[in-house]
């Protein structure tokens, strides 16, 4: 439970202040004497705590502006917290963690969903390790977004204005991303080396995330720029290819005008498979 940013504020000396009421001294004559007093707790009984609560318990401690003020919480409330020295820090603009501290990777990947705002749907290297994929390890979280949002990259977020939403998402909790076609040829777009491209492709294939030919219906219906390394690597991984060697070799092959190979064929003895000369199924 989130419970420390409710409490520090009914504690905080910040949301306190002195007031100074009238006294009778023992001689009759008036003093002055000075007395504390929650400030805003009209305020305070306007926060629907319990909201809160749910929201950062699903979302991982982050909090987006519209949702805290929805909330209840006031601008005051919050320029308190995410001052210098306060309990909450701002991840992105109009986002906020609710604790101090370096951000996790989900809180990053929910605050960079919260900037995108609705319909936003995570894609490239952050959705390939959400699909258990080989994924270099970058800060970096790309956000497909509506084509007419106006959106800008900021801190460790990448956004992609795109006419081509996903009709459908994986979700993990409150984390939305693309099916694994979309989020490998995203994610081959951005790449300049034939062998990454032929990486990641051939490990959401070997792993059954998709299939040469859904990453080919993909293509077909993406842009064409930035497509051209993730087409080669889709014709050789549909000749059996799986590794930057068994790539050269097949262009040395094309190149010189020789027949292909079958490589990695499965070979059977009978109705038993066989892998290496061993039996195993």
């Amino acid at each position: 439970m989130h419970s420390a940013w409710w409490m520090w504020f009914w504690y905080s000396p910040a949301h306190t202040r002195t007031t100074s009421t009238p006294a009778r001294g023992a001689s009759g004559s008036e003093g002055v004497s000075t007395c504390w007093h929650p400030a805003g707790v009209a305020d305070l009984r306007k926060v629907d705590a319990a909201l809160v609560e749910r929201t950062l318990d699903r979302q991982h401690g982050v909090i987006s502006r519209r949702q805290a003020l929805a909330s209840g919480l006031t601008r005051n409330m919050l320029q308190r917290r995410i001052r210098a020295g306060g309990p909450w820090q701002r991840i992105l603009p109009g986002v906020y963690l609710t604790m101090t501290g370096v951000p996790t990777i989900d809180q990053r990947d929910v605050a960079a969903l919260l900037y995108g705002g609705p319909r936003s749907v995570m894609t490239a290297a952050a959705a390939l390790r959400r699909h258990g994929l080989r994924a270099p390890n970058t800060e970096a979280v790309d956000i497909l977004v509506p084509a007419e949002r106006s959106r800008e990259n900021t801190g460790f977020v990448r956004i992609h204005r795109t006419a081509r939403l996903p009709e459908a998402a994986y979700a993990s909790g409150s984390v939305t991303f693309a099916a694994p076609t979309r989020t490998v040829a995203d994610f081959a777009r951005g790449l300049t080396a034939l062998p990454a491209v032929r990486a990641v492709a051939a490990s959401a294939v070997q792993r059954g995330r998709c299939t040469v030919a859904q990453l080919a219906d993909e293509l077909a219906g993406g842009p064409v720029q930035g497509s051209a390394l993730l087409r080669l690597a889709l014709a050789e991984i549909a000749d059996g290819v799986r590794s930057g060697a068994e790539g050269d070799f097949r262009a040395l092959l094309i190149r010189a005008g020789l027949p292909l190979p079958m490589f990695n064929a499965r070979l059977y003895c009978g109705d038993v498979l066989l892998d290496r000369g061993r039996m195993v199924a």
